[in-house]
């Protein structure tokens, strides 16, 4: 899955391409040339005497003794073995064969990374360690790229070493990295040409140079964002989606009508899109495909965007791909069909308004699910080639829950109805405190099941499958400026302990009390209140309406703007308050 401007490079076959080689001549060293010479020396002398005794003028020397042939012959060896031992002679082998043409990298390499092998030879005699560099061809000149390469060790990448420090014969030297390589390039990936130069060191500085040229297939294969919610790393397929772009904003759950924004996009070695498709797949269990593998949609899939790009005309695919494409960050990739638009251009001065192939953007409706989905993005370029990425999203379609049902007077019995009368004093002349009773929750996305045996536990993970975010109590009297603040919470009533949403429990939450006003804020003989203004309160025996208000929300993101609330914003409860002080 790819940084959700993240380039996005793959295996595949190698298209020919503009290259070039690079080899330096054959290098030879000596090193060590006074020890070398005094050896050559002794084994001239010994040589000579040997052909001297051969020929039947060396007993003066050595005689006929045949041990005296046998130390001959030994020091003779010993010498050429001393030469080959301490390698006088150094001769090196330089060759790169891979990466080559157009190359597309590899995700299943190291985890992470987008790889592609470096093959070649670095042998010889005296051989001491090679290293490998990474060059982009810039327009302004060759840049060496900073950690473009990792090596191999037995062909398995080592992150570790700095140069190769062992002998490969046709084998894999190291990797290029080529998110590194799409990083140096920047803007220009799309015509970027690389360089790969390899430098093979022996004993006494003897070095060998060879170098190999290739470009990059490129594709963006992301999703950036579901329903408004963010995926602030794009590469690991359990990123979870965020409120913002962010690596500490809050986890999100998205509900109603989603769109799906990231890229689809080919490019480098002029290749193109063929197709991509989006589905939706229940549950996070679906991991993301392997690149280059093809997928078959389950029947519980659903299919919310299909576009082709190919046509049998290939002016039709051609102006299809060039006016049409979803590139990063957040291209729109819920799409349904071709349309058309207009686009002015401007030839020599002058506008030529130009009918060209438009893409119709759409949103799903994810109504009624709830729970755990999986969103796969494939796209097909033109060769077949297959690429996915994957996001995990949790969606919410439950209504937030929350009614004020009736008031009470604490410690009193009865239940105190709408449109109905409150003394703020009892028969003693005490000011009374008003129970505000109801329910203010949010049931869990995933609630559990009460009624199975054992019962199945809801999942309480907050901001996720818990995503009640608060409800607040106002109340206003006629004629006051404004509302006056009473609770706010960030605890549901009633408690996750007694209700949650699930199967076996009612439908309808119970009944709690979700605030309580002393009354005695409201009589204004008492003085000055700073937690209510003296438009909200009452003089000794006047009375007046008022309205008591309760809202509540979840932290859902429904339909790309707005969350899940009590049905019209907040729930009214209209009583007459009496200031009965005598």
């Amino acid at each position: 899955m790819q940084n959700r401007n993240e380039v996005h490079t793959h295996a595949a076959e190698r298209a020919p391409a503009a290259q070039q080689e690079r080899k330096a001549g054959e290098n030879i060293g000596v090193r060590g040339c006074w020890e070398l010479l005094i050896k050559l020396i002794i084994l001239v002398v010994l040589i000579l005497i040997l052909f001297a005794w051969y020929f039947g003028r060396g007993e003066s020397i050595v005689g006929r003794n045949p041990y005296a042939w046998l130390i001959l012959l030994f020091l003779i060896l010993l010498l050429l073995w001393l030469i080959w031992l301490q390698k006088h002679f150094v001769s090196l082998n330089c060759e790169l064969t891979a990466p080559d043409g157009c190359v597309i990298g590899h995700k299943d390499i190291l985890s992470g990374r987008a790889l592609e092998p470096v093959v070649g030879t670095a042998t010889g005699v005296g051989f001491v360690r090679y290293t490998l560099e990474l060059i982009y061809m810039g327009p302004g000149g060759d840049v060496s790229v900073a950690d473009g390469i990792v090596y191999a060790d037995s062909g398995v990448p080592d992150t570790t070493p700095p140069f190769g420090n062992h002998q490969v014969s046709a084998g894999t030297l190291g990797y290029v990295d080529l998110e590194k390589a799409g990083q140096a390039a920047g803007v220009n990936l799309q015509d970027a040409e690389f360089r790969v130069r390899m430098v093979v060191f022996g004993l006494g500085g003897v070095t060998r140079t060879c170098e190999k040229t290739f470009k990059v297939v490129s594709v963006s294969a992301y999703i950036k964002t579901v329903g408004g919610a963010v995926a602030h790393h794009v590469s690991p397929p359990a990123e979870p989606l965020r409120i913002a772009d962010s690596a500490g904003a809050p986890l999100a759950t998205v509900g109603g009508s989603l769109t799906v924004r990231g890229a689809a996009d080919v490019f480098g070695c002029d290749k193109r899109i063929d197709e991509y498709h989006v589905w939706v797949i229940p549950g996070f269990g679906f991991a993301q495909p392997s690149d280059g593998g093809p997928v078959a949609p389950g029947p519980d899939w659903v299919e919310v965007a299909s576009v082709v790009y190919t046509d049998p005309n290939p002016s039709v695919y051609n102006s299809r791909v060039n006016w049409n494409r979803l590139i990063p960050p957040t291209s729109f990739l819920t799409n349904v069909a071709w349309s058309t638009r207009e686009e002015i251009v401007w030839f020599d001065g002058v506008p030529i308004t130009l009918v060209v192939p438009d893409l119709i953007e759409t949103s799903w409706n994810s109504l009624p699910r709830n729970g755990k989905f999986t969103v796969l993005l494939q796209l097909i370029d033109e060769d077949s080639r297959t690429f996915y990425d994957i996001q995990q999203v949790w969606i919410d379609n439950k209504d937030f829950l929350g009614k004020i049902t009736s008031l009470g007077y604490q410690g009193e019995p009865g239940e105190i109805p709408p449109c109905a009368d409150i003394e703020i004093h009892d028969n003693s002349g005490n000011p009374r405190i008003l129970e505000i009773r109801g329910y203010a929750t949010d049931p869990l996305i995933i609630a559990g099941d009460e009624s199975s045996s054992p019962a199945v536990p809801g999942d309480v993970s907050p901001r996720t499958s818990d995503n009640f975010e608060q409800y607040g109590v106002t109340f206003r009297k006629q004629g006051a400026a404004a509302e006056n603040a009473l609770l706010d919470s960030t605890t549901p009533m009633p408690s996750r302990a007694t209700w949650r949403g699930a199967v076996g429990q009612p439908a309808v939450p119970p009944v709690g009390v979700l605030a309580a006003l002393d009354l005695s804020a409201l009589d204004l003989s008492t003085g000055p209140n700073p937690n209510v203004a003296d438009d909200q309160r009452l003089a000794p025996g006047e009375s007046c309406t008022y309205l008591i208000l309760l809202r509540g929300s979840d932290s859902t993101i429904v339909s790309e703007s707005s969350d899940h609330q009590i049905p019209g914003g907040f729930y009214p409860f209209p009583v007459k308050i009496i200031n009965n002080i005598v």
